[in-house]
Protein backbone atom coordinates (compact mmCIF):
# COMPACT_ATOMS: atom_id res chain seq x y z
CA UNK A 1 0.00 0.00 0.00
CA UNK A 2 0.99 3.66 -0.80
CA UNK A 3 1.98 5.36 2.32
CA UNK A 4 -1.42 7.80 2.10
CA UNK A 5 -3.60 4.51 1.89
CA UNK A 6 -6.38 3.83 4.49
CA UNK A 7 -4.90 1.80 6.98
CA UNK A 8 -1.32 1.91 6.11
CA UNK A 9 -0.76 5.18 8.15
CA UNK A 10 -2.35 8.66 9.57
CA UNK A 11 -2.30 10.88 6.35
CA UNK A 12 -1.54 14.52 7.42
CA UNK A 13 -1.30 15.62 4.65
CA UNK A 14 -0.63 13.92 1.31
CA UNK A 15 -0.54 15.98 -1.63
CA UNK A 16 2.66 17.57 -2.89
CA UNK A 17 5.11 16.05 -0.23
CA UNK A 18 4.13 12.31 1.52
CA UNK A 19 3.65 13.92 4.61
CA UNK A 20 2.64 10.19 6.27
CA UNK A 21 3.16 9.26 9.82
CA UNK A 22 3.41 5.75 12.03
CA UNK A 23 4.21 4.18 14.73
CA UNK A 24 6.03 0.74 14.55
CA UNK A 25 7.01 -1.50 17.21
CA UNK A 26 4.87 -1.61 20.10
CA UNK A 27 2.03 -3.45 20.83
CA UNK A 28 -0.84 -0.74 21.01
CA UNK A 29 -1.60 0.91 17.80
CA UNK A 30 -1.10 4.15 19.77
CA UNK A 31 2.67 3.78 21.17
CA UNK A 32 5.99 3.39 19.34
CA UNK A 33 8.72 4.67 17.23
CA UNK A 34 7.22 7.57 14.96
CA UNK A 35 8.13 7.36 11.33
CA UNK A 36 7.45 9.65 8.47
CA UNK A 37 6.97 8.92 5.17
CA UNK A 38 9.47 10.29 2.77
CA UNK A 39 7.83 8.65 -0.25
CA UNK A 40 6.36 5.38 -1.35
CA UNK A 41 7.40 2.36 1.11
CA UNK A 42 10.13 4.48 2.36
CA UNK A 43 10.15 5.41 6.32
CA UNK A 44 12.25 7.50 8.42
CA UNK A 45 12.20 7.62 12.02
CA UNK A 46 11.77 10.67 13.85
CA UNK A 47 14.77 11.79 15.20
CA UNK A 48 14.24 11.67 19.60
CA UNK A 49 15.71 15.23 20.82
CA UNK A 50 12.91 16.83 18.07
CA UNK A 51 10.32 15.53 21.30
CA UNK A 52 12.49 17.93 23.27
CA UNK A 53 11.73 20.95 21.75
CA UNK A 54 8.65 20.45 19.85
CA UNK A 55 4.83 19.60 21.35
CA UNK A 56 3.86 16.48 19.71
CA UNK A 57 0.11 16.38 20.89
CA UNK A 58 -1.43 17.30 17.67
CA UNK A 59 0.68 14.67 16.19
CA UNK A 60 -0.93 11.87 18.50
CA UNK A 61 -4.11 13.59 17.40
CA UNK A 62 -3.78 13.01 13.87
CA UNK A 63 -2.51 9.35 14.45
CA UNK A 64 -6.39 9.07 15.96
CA UNK A 65 -4.69 8.66 19.59
CA UNK A 66 -5.81 11.42 21.34
CA UNK A 67 -3.76 13.25 23.54
CA UNK A 68 -0.21 12.34 23.93
CA UNK A 69 0.46 10.48 26.75
CA UNK A 70 4.44 10.57 27.26
CA UNK A 71 7.15 10.67 24.92
CA UNK A 72 10.78 9.49 25.42
CA UNK A 73 14.18 10.23 23.26
CA UNK A 74 16.31 7.82 22.98
CA UNK A 75 19.42 9.04 21.13
CA UNK A 76 21.40 7.45 18.05
CA UNK A 77 24.95 7.00 18.08
CA UNK A 78 25.23 9.23 15.35
CA UNK A 79 25.04 13.17 14.80
CA UNK A 80 23.15 14.31 11.60
CA UNK A 81 26.28 16.25 10.59
CA UNK A 82 28.08 12.90 10.29
CA UNK A 83 25.96 10.96 7.96
CA UNK A 84 26.31 11.01 4.25
CA UNK A 85 25.18 13.54 1.56
CA UNK A 86 22.65 11.99 0.65
CA UNK A 87 20.82 10.76 3.92
CA UNK A 88 21.19 14.26 5.91
CA UNK A 89 19.33 15.65 2.91
CA UNK A 90 16.28 13.30 3.78
CA UNK A 91 17.11 13.79 7.27
CA UNK A 92 16.65 17.48 6.77
CA UNK A 93 13.18 17.08 5.20
CA UNK A 94 12.00 14.34 7.79
CA UNK A 95 13.06 16.91 10.30
CA UNK A 96 11.66 20.32 8.70
CA UNK A 97 8.38 18.55 8.42
CA UNK A 98 8.41 16.93 11.80
CA UNK A 99 8.56 20.82 13.14
CA UNK A 100 5.65 21.96 10.62
CA UNK A 101 3.12 19.03 11.76
CA UNK A 102 4.18 20.38 15.57
CA UNK A 103 4.42 23.78 17.23
CA UNK A 104 6.95 25.63 19.76
CA UNK A 105 7.35 23.88 23.37
CA UNK A 106 7.46 25.86 25.93
CA UNK A 107 11.07 25.99 27.53
CA UNK A 108 11.00 23.47 30.52
CA UNK A 109 14.52 23.76 31.44
CA UNK A 110 17.79 26.04 31.21
CA UNK A 111 19.82 22.91 30.29
CA UNK A 112 18.90 23.50 26.20
CA UNK A 113 19.86 26.96 24.59
CA UNK A 114 16.62 29.25 23.99
CA UNK A 115 17.39 29.48 20.40
CA UNK A 116 16.24 25.73 19.88
CA UNK A 117 12.73 27.00 20.75
CA UNK A 118 11.33 28.94 17.84
CA UNK A 119 9.71 27.89 14.49
CA UNK A 120 13.03 29.94 12.89
CA UNK A 121 16.06 27.43 14.77
CA UNK A 122 17.73 26.54 10.84
CA UNK A 123 18.24 22.78 10.18
CA UNK A 124 21.92 23.54 10.27
CA UNK A 125 22.24 24.56 13.58
CA UNK A 126 19.31 21.29 14.37
CA UNK A 127 22.43 19.24 12.65
CA UNK A 128 24.83 19.66 15.26
CA UNK A 129 21.83 18.26 18.02
CA UNK A 130 20.14 15.47 16.50
CA UNK A 131 21.13 12.01 16.14
CA UNK A 132 19.77 8.77 14.04
CA UNK A 133 21.11 5.25 13.99
CA UNK A 134 20.98 2.83 11.25
CA UNK A 135 18.00 0.43 11.16
CA UNK A 136 17.83 -2.69 13.86
CA UNK A 137 19.37 -0.08 17.04
CA UNK A 138 16.38 1.73 19.22
CA UNK A 139 16.43 5.04 18.56
CA UNK A 140 14.09 8.25 17.85
CA UNK A 141 10.63 9.55 19.15
CA UNK A 142 8.76 6.60 21.44
CA UNK A 143 5.40 8.07 21.65
CA UNK A 144 2.76 6.61 24.01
Amino acid sequence: KPPCAAGNAAAVNCSGIVESLRLVEHESWCSGWLELAISTGAWRRVPGEVSLIRNFSEVCRELGCGELDKSDVVAGPVYLQYINTNERAIMDSVVKTIMKMTTVMTRPSEELPSYLFTDSVEIDVLRYWLTTAPAGIPHGVEIF
